[in-house]
């Protein structure tokens, strides 16, 4: 008998909320997996149902009004609630996002206006080829 490999993304419970003039605005509620290494996980849903949310909460690229509850553990390191620095010393190594078409797509966070092309994006970086990839795929809306 084989025992599974330890996931290297554990995410339990993930629950994203933004507030808004007229309330809180649940985005994610509830989201669990586990990722082993080398395996490849894509999101697929309608327009508007969470998917970058998830994704962009992984890595703590979502903007400081976010409430972000649950878990998400990086090969036992917990990301939730984790300061700045120990988010950029994985970003672009450890874990990354691709954007969807970068050039065409706006920040699903932002307004408009501070979303459009010719804005500054938050830079996420790093030399080394990512170990853990999540891939998020929509249907061309």
């Amino acid at each position: 008998m084989t025992t599974a490999p330890a996931p290297v993304l554990e995410i339990r419970d993930l629950s994203v909320s933004f507030p808004t003039e007229t309330g809180t605005v649940s985005a994610v509620d509830g989201v669990s997996l586990d990722l082993a290494a080398g395996e490849i996980v894509g999101m697929v849903g309608e327009s508007g149902c969470g998917k970058s949310v998830t994704a962009m909460s992984l890595a703590g690229l979502l903007p400081g009004s976010a409430r972000v509850t649950g878990s998400v553990r990086l090969d036992g390191t917990q990301l939730v609630g984790a300061r700045e620095s120990a988010l950029h010393r994985v970003r672009g190594r450890e874990i990354a996002y691709i954007f969807q078409e970068p050039m065409t797509s706006l920040n699903p966070v932002l307004t408009t206006a501070s979303g459009t092309p010719g804005t500054t994006a938050p830079a996420v970086g790093g030399s080394a080829l990512p170990e853990l990839t999540l891939s998020c795929f929509t249907g061309g809306a």
